[in-house]
């Protein structure tokens, strides 16, 4: 009982080859269930008269992002500010820093921030969905400090570049650009603070894991290690497997 218009746009995009058609009773995208369709995959995949071609997105850009905020598909989501993040946040004094969340998704962070008076705050994201959840949400937030782009083509100067989520969704092949633009970024002095996966996940990313060994040879190049230990405060699922940083660039990058 679907709209097959609908599933085959997402059967295509997902990889699957089409060898025949079915039309039943419609189902609108208001009232569309993630959990159902994985389980109408599941079955289909299960079937010995359907053949499947595997399907990898090399290219994790707009369009994969956009798609999974479409679908519901976020399991990154909190809901709220993550709690070392929040409890970072509450020891800063000065409300004027600039601070930037990128790869910020629906950004309780920023919202966060933004409450309590750290009106230059500023967000980016590759999808345009995520960006008009956090409007709807925060309507007073400044529009320009909205940023729909690509954060290895933003070159503004902040303060704070604050780390959630953002590491993990990248392919690891970036992540020593990560690093050196977080470093370009930032102004001299200035702190990039967050949470990064001290763990390997058995599917394949995004998210994508890694060790915290690896990680301080990466940012120890542009930064001071100011702190690079277990999170004591995670969300119980990421209990054990997340530490916080806080990394200040080096005076001579």
């Amino acid at each position: 009982n679907f709209n097959w218009e609908y599933y085959e746009k997402q059967f295509l995009n997902f990889g699957f080859l089409q060898h025949t058609e079915q039309t039943t009773s419609e189902i609108t995208y208001a009232n569309f269930d993630m959990e159902r369709f994985k389980k109408l995959s599941a079955r289909v995949m299960q079937n010995p008269d359907y053949s499947f071609e595997h399907f990898k997105m090399n290219e994790l850009d707009a369009n994969f992002w956009q798609q999974r905020y479409e679908l519901g598909d976020t399991g990154w989501d909190l809901g709220m500010p993550s709690p070392p993040i929040a409890q970072y946040i509450d020891q800063l004094k000065n409300h004027q820093l600039k601070i930037l969340i990128p790869g910020a998704g629906n950004s309780y962070e920023a919202e966060y921030l933004f409450k309590k008076g750290f009106t230059q705050t500023y967000i980016i994201d590759l999808a345009e969905a995520p960006l008009k959840n956090f409007k709807s949400r925060v309507p007073d937030f400044p529009d320009s400090h909205l940023i729909q782009g690509n954060f290895f083509d933003h070159h503004e100067k902040y303060d704070l570049i604050l780390e959630q989520t953002f590491f993990c969704a990248i392919n690891p092949s970036l992540r020593k650009d990560y690093v050196k633009h977080m470093s370009e970024l930032l102004n001299p002095g200035g702190t990039l603070a967050g949470l990064l996966f001290d763990c390997e996940f058995e599917k394949e990313g995004p998210p994508f894991g890694g060790s915290a060994t690896d990680y301080r040879e990466m940012f120890s190049q542009y930064f001071e290690l100011k702190q690079f230990d277990p999170a004591i405060n995670s969300i119980s699922p990421r209990a054990g497997r997340e530490i916080f940083i806080e990394c200040k660039k080096t005076e001579n990058i």
